[in-house]
């Protein structure tokens, strides 16, 4: 009985280090769920918030896509981001008949602050609307001999991506193809602001350094997500709450694999952070590149 006594606390101890290390993987877990949603969010490369900047630099700068939105704040947006469209239309291709500009690039690198980014394939699609809420007939060709033309009030926005993204902090690298369709509707260029509705798909291999990997899909829905420019501060702010879904394979460091789904919120309060809701728990990101908030 005496032996059996001694047992009892060297059985609790032991129950105490196995339940933590079992919370502790849960908690890796949740944290690279976390992490990779917000890489779909707010990766310089591809994110989203990469293609409001890309777009609105177009919408709100001084001469259309000239650049002037280039000056924005580190701490809300990296000055060197990937640009993929930047309302540059003469690269684009004009078709009649869908009322629509495209453009297709292939096997080019970008180079960004803290990434590098090879892009096998890129396609972007856009539509202009006079009409507030981007329906009824297309409109073009649009003059933009002189920046912004002032009769478009919305677009819709189609974009395939595929490439491959080194974080050269971390190590990490993403492979990953992402399809986006969006519509920028109420576009106020005197107020500086414009209303993102739309949804996004992300396939990515995620590797890290020390061999965990985190393979999945990630499918964003945006619902009346608006986005203001302060031209007097040069920053952006964004407000409102997406929704998304992971389904993703992590294969941990010794091989083993857990299999994670994932739904939740992402929210965005106007300031230069947002948080992605995991498991019931929330972890805070900057929009300028989508690190972690400690």
């Amino acid at each position: 009985m005496k032996r059996f006594r001694m047992l009892i606390p060297v059985l609790a101890a032991l129950a105490l280090v196995v339940s933590g290390c079992q919370l502790g993987d849960v908690t890796g877990d949740a944290e690279a769920d976390a992490e990779a949603i917000a890489a779909a969010v707010a990766s310089p490369s591809d994110g989203m918030t990469q293609e409001a900047i890309d777009v609105g630099g177009y919408f709100f700068g001084s001469s259309g896509g000239s650049g002037s939105m280039m000056n924005l704040h580190s701490h809300v947006f990296p000055v060197n981001h990937a640009r993929f469209f930047s309302g540059d239309l003469d690269n684009f291709v004009w078709d009649d008949a869908t009322k629509s500009y495209t453009r297709t690039r292939s096997d080019f690198d970008v180079i960004l602050p803290d990434h590098t980014v090879h892009v096998d394939s890129v396609l972007v699609q856009v539509k202009f609307f006079e009409s507030i809420d981007a329906t009824g007939d297309g409109y073009g060709p649009v003059d933009f001999s002189s920046g912004f033309d002032p009769l478009i009030h919305s677009m819709r926005y189609h974009r395939e991506i595929s490439a491959t993204t080194t974080n050269l902090t971390t190590g990490t690298v993403i492979v990953h193809t992402a399809e986006s369709d969006l519509a920028f509707t109420d576009i106020d260029t005197a107020a500086g602001t414009v209303t993102i509705n739309g949804t996004r798909t992300r396939e990515f291999d995620r590797a890290f350094t020390n061999g965990r990997t985190v393979v999945g899909t990630i499918d964003d829905t945006i619902s009346d997500l608006v986005v203001t420019w302060d031209a007097e501060t040069g920053t952006l702010s964004w407000s409102g709450t997406l929704t998304y879904v992971l389904n993703a394979t992590v294969t941990r460091v010794n091989g083993t694999q857990v299999v994670r789904h994932q739904e939740g919120t992402i929210e965005f309060s106007g300031s230069s952070t947002f948080t992605v809701t995991v498991d019931g728990a929330s972890y805070r990101y900057r929009l300028s590149d989508g690190t972690r908030v400690d």
